[in-house]
């Protein structure tokens, strides 16, 4: 291993000897993670600090951040999941769901609200779009009722339409003979 900067940070390869889990883990800078995220500095201390709960204690220090690559990963899927549009409470709920992590029972024990209204608000959803399903079989239902109702009615103008054309086209002379016949 390489000379331990004054810092604690291995210049030649980003490497950090942890004192608290007494193990040797790569660890980039601020500057580093942001780069490597494509995300401005700033953006990398508000995720940091929303999504703490879902990063190692050495990215949430507020003096010499360092960011692990399972922190890196983690913010990259907090990036994604609000590119994609989700809140960032929509967010927090997906980390907890998707932590890759074995989480001790107490960990577990506080998902169980997030999961559960995850949960609520998926059941509210599916619900929903019952009824909206449902709305739209009655309105698709009614639109064909229409169409039947013009389709005969089309059909019964055209009908006397033929009536009409033939009634025209027969002879003056025979109309008054077919009239003093009834």
């Amino acid at each position: 291993m390489s000379a331990v900067s004054s810092d604690g940070c291995c210049s030649a390869h980003r490497e950090r000897y942890c004192q608290d889990c007494e193990v040797s883990a790569l660890m980039y800078t601020p500057e580093q993670a942001s780069d490597m995220l494509k995300i401005p500095p700033s953006t990398l201390r508000r995720y940091a600090a929303q999504y703490s709960a879902h990063l190692s204690e050495h990215a949430t220090k507020q003096r010499s951040r360092r960011y692990t690559e399972q922190d890196i990963a983690t913010l990259a899927r907090v990036r994604e999941l609000l590119s994609e549009g989700k809140s960032p409470e929509q967010a927090n709920s997906l980390l907890a769901v998707m932590s890759t992590e074995q989480p001790s029972p107490d960990t577990t024990l506080t998902l169980i609200p997030s999961i559960s209204q995850a949960l609520t608000e998926a059941l509210d959803t599916a619900r929903l779009l019952r009824s909206q399903v449902s709305e739209l079989s009655e309105h698709q239902s009614a639109q064909d009722e229409r169409i039947s109702d013009a389709e005969r009615k089309l059909s019964e103008m055209a009908s006397k339409l033929e009536q009409l054309t033939l009634e025209q086209q027969t002879p003056w002379y025979r109309k008054i003979l077919k009239r003093s016949e009834h």
